[in-house]
């Protein structure tokens, strides 16, 4: 586990050297934010040393451009290939936002009604208790499970997302549809299915179509088993005595919707970019998007259509996850933009964390090449989302 402790002290106490060397392929440096950047840098050079680390990506987006894009650390520990902008990496549930921006659009074009029984364009789910519709699966509503002990590691090719369903479509509901929460990434695997089933297309043709292209993501694919991939990562976790180990092979293609994609920070700032004003999505999608749910009693929830708003849902899985000081700093940066959007990624070798402001136009995007990185991309993405909106706010 990294040395969490030791990072929060770097934050409070602010190291004063600068990280120098040739410039990585793809990294990004704005003029005007130079002295964020530039007090931010130790931070992350901190981190990407600590032995449990390999390596650490982060780009940042402002109003229209990057702003900043770096690599620290390593892509690849064996090859000596440090990471870059452009190393590919597993986003895991950063898909999740991917895909509800795909099922946005269909909904926009009047090809998807959100509250349409799932059953009526998947017709391999099978009839339960009550129906359930795409909105409460995009909310985590709809008491679909979770993944079961071993499922995470999964190593078996799926020749569809429909295929895919055969793991969890006969387990029975946790809950009737609308009456409570509980996350859910198969529930995505339901959503990807039913895009399927209302388009005629196979997912990943639908994400090229209507996420991918649109918007520019080159370096966002499919994560594909045995796939010669340009600048993909190499992919690590800690053993059981707590060594720094290539993670176990695994074969997301039973999650493609909910946690199967590879691409870089600077690729997912970008697509948060695209949510911050009206244009790619129209000004009533984004609000549908980002408006909280509600339960059938009346409980707010902290899921839109995808997007985690605000962080309540943090706030709550930082008092298991991270040491004391380590929770004190992390609350008090939430508390600080209750108004942001978000989502983090888990995933075998990666964890990510994303962070928008839609009123700055400010998106922060940190991975690690690792599953074992707990807390360290939310609280560098926090410190680094907080030292940017304090720049923005001081003016050119």
């Amino acid at each position: 586990m990294p040395s969490l402790i030791r990072f929060v002290l770097v934050v409070l106490f602010t190291a004063t050297s600068i990280a120098t060397g040739a410039r990585a392929d793809g990294e990004r440096r704005s003029a005007r934010f130079l002295p964020a950047i530039e007090a931010l840098t130790p931070l992350y050079t901190e981190a990407a040393a600590d032995p449990d680390v390999p390596g650490i990506s982060l780009a940042v987006a402002f109003e229209n451009r990057l702003v900043w894009a770096q690599g620290f650390g390593s892509a690849d520990i064996e090859n000596k290939i440090p990471m870059s902008p452009r190393s590919k990496l597993r986003v895991g549930s950063i898909a999740k936002v991917m895909t509800a921006a795909a099922l946005a659009r269909l909904h926009e074009q009047g090809t998807i009604d959100l509250d349409a029984e799932v059953r009526s364009l998947v017709p391999g789910w099978p009839e339960k208790p009550w129906p359930v519709s795409l909105r409460q699966l995009a909310g985590h509503q709809a008491g679909v499970r979770h993944y079961e002990p071993g499922e995470f590691l999964l190593n078996r090719a799926f020749s569809s997302l429909t295929e895919g369903l055969e793991i969890f479509k006969d387990d029975p509901l946790l809950f009737e549809p609308g009456s409570a929460v509980s996350y859910s990434t198969y529930g995505w695997s339901l959503i990807g299915a039913a895009m399927e089933g209302a388009t005629g297309q196979d997912f990943l043709t639908l994400m090229r179509r209507q996420v991918f292209a649109p918007l520019g993501l080159e370096d966002t694919m499919a994560d594909q088993k045995g796939a010669a991939i340009l600048n993909r990562a190499a992919l690590y976790g800690l053993d059981e005595q707590g060594m720094l180990v290539l993670a176990p092979e695994v074969d997301n293609s039973y999650k493609r919707a909910g946690g199967g994609f590879l691409s870089t920070p600077a690729d997912v700032a970008r697509f948060a970019l695209a949510h911050a004003r009206p244009g790619y999505l129209k000004a009533e999608t984004l609000d549908l998007v980002f408006t909280r749910q509600y339960l059938k009693d009346g409980t707010i929830t902290s899921f839109g259509i995808g997007w985690i708003v605000g962080f309540d849902f943090y706030l709550d899985r930082i008092e298991q996850r991270l040491p004391a000081r380590a929770r004190v700093v992390g609350r008090k940066l939430m508390e600080r933009y209750p108004g942001a959007v978000m989502h983090s990624g888990g995933s075998v070798g990666g964890t990510t964390m994303l962070i928008l402001s839609r009123k700055y136009r400010l998106a922060v995007v940190v991975a690690i090449n690792s599953s074992d990185g707990q807390g360290l991309p939310l609280l560098l993405a926090l410190h680094t989302f907080d030292i940017f909106i304090r720049h923005i706010k001081a003016g050119p």
